[in-house]
């Protein structure tokens, strides 16, 4: 009886922890729609989906939770923000990427790493995006590839713009 009570008990476990993560297709449609709301924050037009962009982000995402490390991809020619987060706050990537708008210089208009995230978020030239999420370990790894790329120095002040009023 103990065995069959444990069984059922692993069992109501596992159905909690597949149906309490949220689906990838509903995060990517979520990590979309504000990229894009974020985008018209700061005065620059909506990133459309590219399906070969995606793939690759998708890839680097399984990639990622395969070989369990979290390090950005090399010679993809994309842009490229990634999120690290446990599997309730996946949702959450782009917003963390956008928070780093507080430590943005407008004036000064250049890189910095505690915002290259941000700019990248809502640099004007992007204009195609992928996402790619993918599982393990109860964390989330998200990937997201923009082209153009972004952050290119003396760029800044014609890309990223302040919020409007």
């Amino acid at each position: 009886m103990i065995q069959i009570i444990r069984l059922l008990f692993v069992l109501l476990l596992s159905v909690s922890i597949i149906y309490g993560a949220p689906s990838i297709a509903t995060l990517k449609a979520k990590f979309l729609n504000e990229t894009n709301a974020y985008r018209a924050l700061h005065q620059v037009g909506p990133v459309i989906v590219n399906a070969t962009i995606e793939k690759t982000a998708q890839d680097y995402a399984t990639e990622l939770a395969t070989t369990k490390q979290f390090k950005h991809s090399s010679g993809t020619g994309y842009g490229e923000n990634l999120a690290y987060a446990s599997i309730s706050i996946a949702d959450t990537a782009v917003k963390m990427w956008y928070d780093e708008v507080k430590d943005y210089d407008f004036k000064k208009a250049t890189y910095s790493s505690n915002s290259g995230h941000f700019t990248q978020l809502v640099w004007k030239n992007s204009k195609q995006v992928g996402f790619g999420v993918a599982f393990a370990d109860g964390a989330a790894i998200i990937v997201c590839n923009y082209s153009p790329p972004g952050n290119f120095m003396g760029q800044f002040k014609e890309n990223v713009f302040p919020k409007k009023a």
